[in-house]
């Protein structure tokens, strides 16, 4: 259940972001949380997901204060 609800929340980022004009989508990429209860938290979502690597630190930084 939780792959299907993965894969819906991505196709709908995608058509979200691709109905911008300046959008071009080659590639995609979404970072997901999963909580304890097994609900998705969408954090960011990136058409050029190469661009913004090394993001960990920002991202470990935001789970640990939510925690």
């Amino acid at each position: 259940e939780i792959i299907a609800e993965l894969l819906s929340m991505a196709l709908a980022t995608a058509e979200h972001i691709d109905q911008r004009p300046e959008a071009s989508i080659f590639e995609l990429g979404v970072d997901v949380l999963i909580d304890p209860d097994e609900r998705l938290w969408l954090l960011e979502a990136n058409v050029r997901p190469e661009a913004v690597a090394g993001n960990h630190e920002r991202v470990g930084h935001m789970l640990r204060e939510m925690s």
